[in-house]
């Protein structure tokens, strides 16, 4: 079986060899060239688009935990799976003839190894078929099946002399012992000892059963698909328009944009640099990062260009929006 199955490998590895080199590797690289790149080329503006609005979507907190979900897969992958696999693939690599093994590419030597033990696998049930059983054990022929093993002196059952030997007693064994004439009281057959009944394990009694602490007092209502933070921030923006003397219609506005560029929270990613409830760019001159995520100073720079908007206090809340913001979607703020 080896020698046929190194034949094998190496027909299909040479095989494998000139189609993977002269027909499969062309055509990917066409395939990249000519499809797969200006394809992404295309795409990569519109996916850009979704990923913000979807990112503006999700509640806060979902990308991190993603994003944690995502290294610790991976420590796990490196830390533990790729060393057990490759220590396997090694160990099993070394079954594999030494002829075969130099004709594998440096690097294959783990996959080629898991192959051989997958093989080796399926080779010990046939063999075991072939052989009648044990295949470490060979195979009798008639002549020798309808000869038991015996030992000198023993008889096979049923034939003349001491019936009921077995291979390998002697015939004073499981033989009745020559009884004389003062002994020729049948004896008693021994009956088996009968084992000891297990006791059954004690039931354990129930533990008793705690008390739930009281009941806290409701929290206070929230809007339905609005979480704590949304109100939290858009609590702060009012709050600032409060402090600054501006009107009802200011809130507004800064509602509308918040709400379109990071719905309402306050987000320490964006479009490029952006960060914050605003998505303002601190290489735009907003502020640094640490500024321009704290809600309080986020919402006063808006209202400072809010402001500066030559009659800001009659313009629709889409054009102001977009007055400050200069967004790439200037209609957007319209359907908050």
């Amino acid at each position: 079986m080896l020698p046929a199955l190194r034949a094998a490998l190496r027909a299909t590895g040479s095989r494998l060899t000139v189609v993977t080199t002269t027909r499969v590797l062309p055509t990917l690289r066409i395939a990249r060239d000519r499809v797969l790149a200006p394809v992404g080329r295309r795409l990569e503006p519109v996916l850009r688009v979704v990923g913000r609005k979807v990112l503006a979507v999700l509640p806060d907190g979902t990308v991190p935990m993603l994003r944690a979900v995502r290294d610790a897969v991976s420590r796990f992958m490196t830390t533990r799976v790729t060393p057990t696999l490759r220590s396997a693939g090694v160990r099993l690599a070394s079954i594999v003839p030494a002829g075969v093994r130099r004709r594998i590419p440096r690097g294959h030597t783990a996959l080629v190894g898991l192959l051989a033990g997958a093989m080796l696998l399926v080779s010990v049930p046939v063999a075991m078929l072939a052989a009648g059983g044990d295949p470490g054990q060979p195979a009798r022929t008639p002549a020798a099946s309808s000869q038991v093993d015996q030992v000198p002196g023993q008889t096979v059952p049923g034939q003349s002399g001491l019936p009921g030997l077995l291979p390998g007693q002697t015939p004073t064994e499981n033989a009745p012992a020559e009884q004389g004439p003062a002994n020729k009281a049948p004896q008693k057959a021994q009956t088996p000892k009968k084992a000891p009944a297990k006791k059954a394990p004690p039931v354990k009694k129930a533990p008793p059963v705690k008390k739930a602490p009281p009941a806290r007092p409701p929290a206070p209502p929230v809007p339905v698909g609005v979480s704590p933070a949304q109100v939290q921030n858009a609590t702060e923006i009012a709050k600032v328009a409060v402090e600054r003397g501006l009107p009802p219609h200011a809130v507004t506005v800064a509602l509308a944009t918040a709400l379109q560029e990071s719905n309402l929270l306050n987000l320490n990613y964006g479009d490029r640099d952006s960060l914050g409830l605003f998505q303002q760019r601190p290489s735009t001159g907003w502020g640094t990062p640490a500024q321009v995520t704290d809600p309080h100073y986020a919402a006063g720079k808006f209202f400072d260009a809010l402001v500066q908007v030559p009659n800001w206090q009659n313009l629709p809340v889409t054009v102001a929006a977009q007055t400050v913001q200069v967004s790439a979607f200037p209609d957007a703020y319209a359907k908050w």
